[in-house]
């Protein structure tokens, strides 16, 4: 894709980053640092901790990053049910609206593509599921006990 860089490879398939990805993670980040909302009963943002601006900004980031390696999750998903399916996929690209694995060609059964549909948001929908139980087993419900 145009206008993006080339960070490495996963799976054999090249990663990169669109130049606009460049603008939306430090905004990601500014958001998560400077603001706080309650969803399910937990704090989501860094805006209310007690702690220097530094802090806050340093916790914003790597939620920022996170949140975007989670969308890189979701593209491999697609990528690894392809490859399992004799797809080669060219790379995948990270972008302002998200992520796009670009594929050479498209699975032969109707079966496998919608398998491979499914596979991102199965994956997503399992790290939201996954880190919901973990904050609820942790009790996490405020940052008294993280800091």
């Amino acid at each position: 894709m145009a206008a993006s860089i080339k960070i490495g490879r996963i799976l054999g398939i090249p990663i990169h980053l669109h130049i606009t990805f460049l603008i939306i993670l430090p905004l990601f980040a500014w958001v998560f640092s400077e603001n706080t909302t309650r969803l399910l009963g937990f704090e989501l943002g860094f805006g209310g901790l007690d702690a220097g601006w530094e802090t806050k900004y340093a916790f914003g980031t790597a939620a920022a990053i996170i949140f975007f390696a989670t969308i890189l999750a979701h593209e491999l998903a697609h990528s690894w049910t392809a490859i399992r399916y004799g797809v080669r996929i060219k790379s995948i690209t990270l972008m302002l609206f998200g992520g796009v694995a670009s594929l050479e060609d498209m699975p032969k059964k109707p079966g496998q593509e919608l398998t491979m549909a499914f596979a991102g948001p199965f994956t997503s929908l399992s790290i939201g599921l996954g880190s919901y139980a973990g904050m609820t087993l942790l009790n996490m419900h405020s940052y008294d006990s993280v800091v």
